[in-house]
């Protein structure tokens, strides 16, 4: 039981979730740059409108109150926190608005949303 206790405490969670954030932007990254690419792949250049960068935009400013909320509710590497929410937020920053990769799942889960039909 004690492991169990010592696996879900912010002591092990965030450190663990602080690192999957960054090997998380590390793909993207690679996605984005065409490391994972077949060679003789099509690829297409898109402008986006004004419709899509507000989705940017909230995809930017909901997932920034998710992980202020966390960052500022953790006991875990006290002392560092204003170093982590800036690296976070700088991520955050780079994923949503400059990734195109990651730019366009936030526009596929926004598309399937809309797409949902209700019961």
């Amino acid at each position: 039981m004690d492991v169990v206790k010592c696996l879900l405490s912010d002591q092990f969670i965030f450190p663990a979730f602080q690192v999957g954030f960054l090997l998380f932007t590390i793909f993207a990254w690679a996605k984005d740059c065409g490391f994972f690419t077949q060679k003789g792949s099509v690829s297409a250049s898109v402008k986006r409108g004004g419709e899509s960068w507000k989705y940017f935009h909230l995809a930017y400013a909901l997932l920034v109150v998710v992980f202020v909320a966390a960052i500022s509710t953790t006991e875990a590497l006290k002392g560092y926190k204003t170093l982590v929410t800036i690296i976070d937020l700088a991520l955050l920053l780079y994923l949503c608005f400059f990734n195109g990769w990651c730019r366009n799942k936030i526009i596929g889960v926004i598309s399937a949303s809309q797409q949902m039909e209700e019961r």
